[in-house]
């Protein structure tokens, strides 16, 4: 008896070391399976065997939250996107997927692309990358903090700006003598690279689409017969000196005559060839600030208006000496406008 109670007392110390241990290495139970997680992984080449693969963790999106974020990130623009049919909701049709497209220095970099995909893959963009000549950085430095507080000084001067489209900053001047010498010796002296700036010169209308313009029209003829213009310049000029011209409009009737005036300046002086074809006309270059204005002319009184030419043509190109002519062109509302008489001139050659 005395054995047999030992032995009983031994199992039951066995079965209790047994459940409190719980299974030994290498045995799974029921009730606590072990299951491991697969690796995320993509799958990139080896440098030091042609064509093998090696296991990396995949690249995180946390990291690229913004664009200044993206490595060597120059700035991006909404590309065309695909124009749907026109629809009840939508009579004119609408554009949808549109493209993105962005500048870096180095479209073939991975981490580049990653980065570009993250900031605006997040934004449900489909993005474009495309060769970029500077950064955001760059261009915001040499233009904010150098070129900013001195550019409007520069004579001709009409617009400035960074261009997230063409990767520059962009510089308008009015076709005149020394304009683009005078603008390219400030960058020199700022240290601003020459390539970087784009410098448009000429008076290229913006956010017209070519067909689309209204065409002018004449003022009804009960005003027109209310009012004379002349115009005056000087029938003879000497080659390469500042050229004044001016013209007038006068109300010859016996009633105040109120003029509504479209644009300021609401004038404009268009230089031709005896053959018509333009030259200069002293818009080009210009902001035109959508103002409409009015002016009441009483019987006889005047209106005068001025402008100086520098002998040069819409692309700040001189032009030769020769025969031209003038008018002048007082621009009204509703595309209205009143001209004068073209009036011929000479420039004579140098030296005489």
């Amino acid at each position: 008896m005395y054995v047999l109670g030992l032995k009983i007392i031994t199992v039951a110390v066995l079965l209790l070391l047994a459940v409190a241990c719980g299974p030994s290495a290498g045995q799974e139970t029921e009730s606590s399976p072990v299951t491991e997680a697969p690796a995320s992984t993509v799958q990139t080449p080896t440098l030091d065997a042609p064509g093998a693969t090696r296991e990396t963790a995949e690249p995180s999106c946390d990291e690229y939250l913004f664009v200044g974020s993206i490595p060597g990130f120059g700035g991006s623009f909404a590309g065309r996107g695909t124009m749907l049919e026109p629809t009840d909701e939508y009579p004119d049709g609408r554009q949808v997927d549109q493209t993105q497209i962005v500048y870096v220095l180095d479209p073939t970099d991975g981490e580049v692309l990653q980065a570009v995909q993250c900031v605006f893959g997040r934004r449900g963009k489909i993005a474009e990358v495309i060769q970029g000549q500077y950064t955001q950085a760059q261009l915001g430095e040499w233009y904010k903090d150098r070129l900013w507080d001195t550019v409007h000084n520069i004579p001709g001067v009409t617009t400035s700006g960074i261009s997230v489209i063409k990767n520059r900053i962009t510089v308008g001047l009015a076709p005149r003598r020394g304009n683009r010498a005078a603008l390219e010796a400030e960058l020199a002296r700022l240290g601003i690279p020459r390539a970087a700036v784009d410098i448009n010169i000429g008076c290229e209308r913006q956010g017209v689409e070519e067909g689309l313009e209204t065409p002018s029209v004449q003022i009804d003829e009960q005003l027109a017969q209310s009012l004379a213009t002349s115009l005056e310049i000087s029938s003879i000029v000497r080659y390469g000196e500042t050229v004044t011209m001016k013209f007038t409009v006068e109300n010859t009737s016996e009633q105040p005559v109120r003029l509504a005036l479209g644009g300021r300046p609401p004038f404009d002086f268009i230089v031709t060839t005896l053959e018509d074809d333009d030259v200069w006309n002293s818009l080009c270059g210009q902001i035109v600030l959508a103002v409409l204005g009015s002016a009441t002319l009483n019987p006889g009184e005047e209106l005068e208006f001025e402008a100086q030419w520098e002998q040069v043509d819409n692309s700040g190109i001189p032009v030769p000496p020769g025969a031209y002519s003038v008018r002048g062109v007082l621009n009204m509302e509703h595309r209205q406008k009143l001209e004068t008489a073209a009036t011929e001139f000479t420039i004579a050659p140098e030296g005489n």
